[in-house]
């Protein structure tokens, strides 16, 4: 049987296009404790957005599993530093912080350093 390459590279675009598409939002927070149930002091820092944007960010990782507790250390103008409490690993916050994001409809990129999140907006706030 001949092999048409048409089809092979047809079929190359075809699956290199899938592999490339994101996959489904996740829509809940992810969940869970550190293994060792112990809590983690971090800092988050909101840069660009605007009072009531940052508001319900607050509101939102006060729902966030492994919350325990959160206060403003710091803000001036549309930048707003906060010590950020939780059980949860490193990696699920990040996770909370862009599905956050997503489900407020605020541009943002998320950057970590050490135990600093800083959370900057990319373009007017809103998608």
């Amino acid at each position: 049987m001949k092999r048409n390459p048409l089809i092979w590279i047809a079929l190359s675009i075809l699956l290199s296009a899938c592999a490339t598409q994101p996959g489904p939002e996740p829509t809940e927070w992810r969940g869970g404790n550190t293994s060792s149930g112990m809590t983690r002091n971090m800092i988050v820092t909101f840069s660009g957005f605007n009072g009531d944007q940052m508001m319900n960010m607050e509101m939102s990782m006060e729902e966030f599993p492994g919350f325990v507790s959160m206060r403003t250390s710091e803000a001036m103008g549309r930048r707003k530093t906060m010590q950020y409490k939780s059980s949860a690993n490193i990696a699920k916050l990040e996770h909370n912080l862009r599905l956050m994001l997503r489900k407020h409809g605020y541009r943002g990129r998320i950057t970590f350093q050490g135990v600093h999140f800083t959370i900057e907006t990319t373009g007017g706030g809103r998608t």
